[in-house]
């Protein structure tokens, strides 16, 4: 069993049962469907949010004695903290979406968050400004979700505001390495991990959002490769409309070239962000990003193949598509 979930395990041992349960339920749902759609475990640090923490972990245990001893002997509690305050926020997310019909669950988001913030007090409690950042982060995180569903029923949206508000959405993935520059006296650093971070929650979503433009339309969302492609929530469209929308992009290759030039745009800034610190793994992380793009031009070059309109635009469908390219997904 993997050490996340070996203190996963520990953290709802203290749970009343009938709260773990219900629990359980939802995580194990939510893992099965994760691995379908070729994302990592839940439990899994594979993210960037998640790797980030340790990258400056590297950095600074060199840096000097007391550095090391924060960053190596204080890492874990650290990532324990952020990956707590994830699950809190997707909990309620997923409630907000309809996700789960699961109302206990608005207990367990609530305890993950009172774990979260007992885990940032023990290392960060005197740490100053810490839990100013911490309590922005997650407010700014709580009105982008509502923002983002807010502009994505609209029925004119300009898509750069869709893309601000997916980087505002994942404020709260800051507050680990946050932390970390804090502890280790360098918060001037702090900057190029937030701008990181931002450029990444765009790319990130930008691909979820073309595995999610089917489902999201049917929830009367228009998210942004919806309005790439020239598909709005308002007036709702018939199935077979939508599907004549999908196939013409699918064959338009200037379109095609649009959308991934504004992928490489994002991580060639997420990358212009980050290179300063030379952190240790960044540079694999980048490159891996550049060649789940590179993947994804090889899907779509053949846009004449008939039912690849079927297979990509659904939960799961580019991850099976970039399995036989043996490529390594967005999120890891």
């Amino acid at each position: 069993m993997a050490p996340w979930n070996h203190e996963l395990e520990r953290f709802l041992g203290s749970w009343p049962p009938e709260l773990c349960t219900e629990f359980r339920s939802y995580w194990c749902n939510l893992r099965s469907a994760r691995c379908q759609r070729g994302e990592p475990r839940p439990s899994a640090p594979t993210t960037y949010w998640l790797l980030l923490p340790g990258w400056l972990a590297s950095r600074y245990e060199v840096a000097s004695p007391a550095a090391r001893r924060i960053a190596v002997g204080l890492l874990p509690e650290v990532i324990w903290g952020q990956y707590t305050l994830f699950i809190a926020i997707r909990i309620q997310d997923d409630l907000f979406d309809g996700q789960t019909g699961s109302h206990a669950l608005v207990f367990a988001s609530g305890l993950f968050l009172v774990e979260s913030a007992r885990r940032f007090a023990a290392v960060c409690g005197d740490v100053p400004g810490f839990w100013q950042l911490y309590g922005e982060s997650l407010g700014k995180t709580t009105r982008g979700i509502l923002e983002t569903d807010l502009l994505q029923k609209a029925g004119e949206c300009p898509v750069d505001s869709l893309l601000l508000k997916y980087a505002e959405v994942s404020s709260i993935f800051k507050v680990g390495s946050a932390a970390l520059c804090m502890l280790a006296g360098r918060f001037d650093e702090f900057g190029y991990v937030s701008r990181f971070c931002d450029e990444m929650a765009k790319v990130s979503q930008i691909f979820d959002d073309l595995e999610d433009v089917l489902e999201d339309l049917g929830r009367g969302r228009s998210n942004y490769v919806a309005r790439c492609i020239g598909l709005r929530s308002t007036p709702p469209l018939s199935g077979e409309q939508i599907e004549d929308v999908l196939e013409k992009w699918l064959r338009d290759e200037s379109a095609q070239v649009c959308l991934l030039r504004e992928i490489r745009k994002y991580i060639a800034a997420a990358e212009e962000s980050i290179t300063p610190l030379e952190l240790p793994g960044a540079g694999t992380y980048i490159l891996r990003q550049r060649r789940a793009v590179d993947a994804l031009e090889e899907i779509l070059s053949p846009a004449s193949a008939e039912g690849l309109s079927r297979q990509l635009f659904r939960p799961g469908g580019i991850a099976s598509l970039m399995g036989s390219l043996s490529v390594c997904g967005w999120s890891g």
